[in-house]
């Protein structure tokens, strides 16, 4: 007997059918394809269209930085800039709500906009290749600044003015994926190219310096002795007329490098702790004073030696070893041993002497420290760098070392 499926039955048939399956949309295989093709939004355009640059997006709208953009490019033609923008999670680590950036002062809000844009377009590729840090010169801008620096009658002040402005220095590199800020990792996230520029996302909020190198020492008792002995070797300079820096004079008690003023390079500085010239045989700083106290007659009356070098007291001959031309991280330390550090040493300043003096620095990595010897005495007393570490200022970045760097060990 054949049974018959009543037409009134078909189309439940076909929705029981139909119900079986269960239709997903297509799984991605693979890794999403980057968009490769030029750039078509821009810098504003983007910051508006990410909903994690909320706080960032105000910020910029009610400080200057637009219009400062503006009129960068109305004076000096098509121009490209590179601005970092921290994600609304960095903003509030750091105690700033979206409710809050309207009642910033602008000033406020254009140091944090400023100090963290430069010009010129840095795209991932150009980060990548770096060997260390790239000092970014930024929009942010002073006139005037505080510096321990009092200068002469004939030239007060530390050097800067309307017509030679202190340039705030943002140091920027790329380390195993990652964008570095002035020694810290701030995300890594990739920059994207826009019509004129390329924009950064990052997660941490990295702020502009607000000491020099001497005040941010000075102002640390752990390093006393250090800031003691610097004062009693230039106490004798000043004593017998002998400059220890080739573009400015000295006459005050104050070590010379550590102070900010313009024409002078920012360095890195590897201050020694106290406990570090307890180890080497100075307990006090009647220690220090002493010993130095054996080179005055050396230095007094004899302001060159043959050479016409500016001779120098015994602990500056060992003090000179702690600090490098330039500006050096411990990331780039630990990362790249074949940095050349060195620092163009005062024994080469003297008036009549046209071959400056380097004295070299090499360094290792040792169980994720960095490691300090003298170029001339390898087999020499090491420093290790040890917390804290990495502490940008004005004119250079400090970390503090556990040793002096001595020719024995």
């Amino acid at each position: 007997m054949t049974h018959k499926i009543g037409w009134w039955l078909l189309p439940l048939v076909w929705l029981a059918v139909s119900c079986s399956k269960n239709e997903e949309p297509p799984k991605t295989v693979g890794q999403a394809i980057p968009y490769t093709g030029a750039p078509n939004r821009t810098l504003q355009a983007l910051i508006d269209s990410i909903p994690t640059l909320r706080i960032y997006d105000s910020i910029y709208h009610h400080s200057d930085l637009g219009h400062l953009l503006d009129s960068l490019r109305g004076a000096q033609g098509a121009k490209y800039y590179t601005l970092f923008a921290p994600a609304d999670e960095a903003f509030q680590k750091a105690g700033i709500t979206l409710s809050q950036v309207g009642s910033y002062a602008p000033a406020v809000l254009d140091s944090i906009a400023f100090y963290l844009a430069a010009t010129g377009s840095y795209t991932t590729e150009g980060l990548s290749t770096l060997q260390g840090y790239q000092p970014l010169n930024t929009l942010l801008q002073v006139t005037s600044i505080q510096s321990s620096y009092q200068g002469q009658p004939w030239n007060p002040g530390n050097g800067f003015s309307a017509q030679n402005p202190y340039i705030y220095t943002l140091y920027v590199g790329w380390t195993n994926g990652t964008l570095m800020q002035n020694g810290r990792p701030v995300g890594a996230n990739q920059g994207i190219q826009a019509t004129d520029g390329v924009l950064w996302e990052t997660d941490t909020l990295v702020t502009k310096p607000t000491q020099e190198a001497y005040a941010v020492i000075a102002g640390d008792t752990s390093f006393s002795f250090f800031m003691a002995a610097g004062e009693i070797s230039d106490s004798i300079y000043s004593n017998n007329y002998i400059s220890v820096s080739r573009p400015v004079y000295t006459s005050g008690p104050d070590t010379v490098f550590l102070q900010l003023m313009a024409g002078l390079a920012p360095r890195t500085f590897f201050v020694p702790t106290n406990n570090a010239f307890r180890k080497a045989g100075f307990q006090s700083v009647t220690d220090i004073y002493n010993y130095i106290l054996q080179s005055y007659n050396v230095v007094s009356g004899n302001f060159y030696d043959q050479n016409y070098n500016v001779i120098v007291t015994n602990m500056d001959s060992i003090l000179n070893y702690h600090q490098s031309t330039g500006v050096f991280y411990t990331q780039d330390m630990l990362s790249d041993p074949s940095l050349n550090m060195y620092v163009e040493s005062p024994t080469g300043a003297g008036q009549y002497n046209q071959h400056p003096v380097y004295l070299y620095l090499t360094f290792s990595n040792v169980n994720g420290q960095v490691v300090l010897h003298r170029q001339d005495f390898p087999g020499g007393r090491a420093a290790t760098v040890v917390a804290p570490y990495d502490m940008t200022t004005l004119n250079g970045v400090v970390h503090s070392v556990d040793n002096l760097l001595l020719p024995q060990p």
